[in-house]
């Protein structure tokens, strides 16, 4: 399990100025993904009722079935 600086910092490897190489995105994806399933557990786990917090893991249940879309500016607004 990686901590959560590594999140941040994957997290900031999209949002950059200088976006990543296509040839990245699917490894980003990857990353990304996972993380957002841990922050997901995470968030469950902790029982939390805030209605935001509910809307966020229903996003992020959604987010997670969705496959990248095919080029490079689809793939990158998608991993954004």
């Amino acid at each position: 399990m990686k901590p959560l600086e590594a999140i941040v910092d994957d997290v900031g490897d999209v949002l950059a100025e200088q976006d990543p190489r296509e040839s990245e995105f699917g490894e980003i994806a990857e990353s990304l993904s996972a993380h957002l399933v841990r922050l997901a557990n995470i968030a469950i786990a902790a029982g939390d009722k805030d209605p935001q917090v509910y809307r966020l893991l229903q996003r992020a249940h959604t987010l997670h079935a969705e496959t990248l879309p095919d080029g490079s500016r689809q793939g990158l607004g998608h991993l954004r």
